[in-house]
């Protein structure tokens, strides 16, 4: 019964995403996405959409609640969490890949109260230029915003995603963007989040690389990969 029910709910997954995102695919995709949505052995949701030569065609960086309050309280591995986003920003920003910035706003008494130090986004990481910011007030960066509009806009496919908090923000918004037919890339090491009495920062950040997101919501890919598929 219990291996019945496992597969089941295999199928109710894939039907799902089937339902959300066929027909958001153009008719020279439907074949591979069907494909890779049901290989061979194994019912998990695969499409290396990272490996396509049109891939930086229609990308953006989305850098998630990256704001002072959240580094002030030194998240997991805080220094190599920043570099690791900076060098993505960097090379988003070298090859015409364009920043998209969320900032939590939290009601006032919140350590992200709007206009307060606490909100602003951290300064290595912050918008240049006309670089978008999407203000939002809730984990979801698509709920009560404008940034569906503006993904639209730019006709945008792929989503290259990373930020703050791992299990909260970032998963929300990455498993919302799944839904809506994005295809999502987090590069790994750049989310971070905070030690609980659950478990280390560190390992709840690999545990979604690892468990949740990868071959699921995402493609989750060494940082190296995605720097050298950007300058490709």
């Amino acid at each position: 019964m219990d291996f019945i029910q496992y597969h089941f709910c295999d199928i109710i997954f894939c039907m799902t995403r089937l339902h959300s995102v066929y027909s958001s695919i153009n008719k020279s995709k439907k074949k591979l996405f069907l494909k890779n949505t049901f290989p061979k052995y194994s019912l998990t949701y695969t499409i290396s959409f990272f490996e396509e030569e049109s891939f930086l065609k229609n990308t953006v960086l989305m850098v998630i609640d990256i704001q002072n309050a959240g580094i002030n309280n030194r998240p997991a591995n805080k220094e190599q969490f920043i570099e690791n986003v900076v060098q993505l920003i960097d090379c988003a920003r070298s090859n015409d890949v364009e920043v998209i910035h969320v900032r939590q706003n939290n009601p006032p008494g919140g350590i992200l109260e709007t206009g307060i130090p606490g909100w602003e986004i951290y300064h290595e990481v912050a918008p240049v230029g006309d670089e978008i910011i999407i203000d939002k007030f809730k984990c979801s960066a698509f709920l009560n915003t404008n940034l569906s509009e503006e993904l639209q806009k730019r006709g945008t496919e792929n989503i290259i995603m990373a930020g703050m908090r791992t299990e909260l923000c970032v998963d929300t918004t990455c498993r919302v963007a799944f839904e809506y037919g994005y295809n999502v890339i987090i590069p790994k090491g750049c989310t971070s989040t905070f030690d609980s009495s659950l478990s280390k920062g560190e390992d709840m950040a690999k545990y979604f690389e690892d468990s949740v997101w990868n071959s699921r919501f995402a493609e989750v890919v060494p940082l190296e990969n995605i720097l050298n598929r950007i300058r490709a």
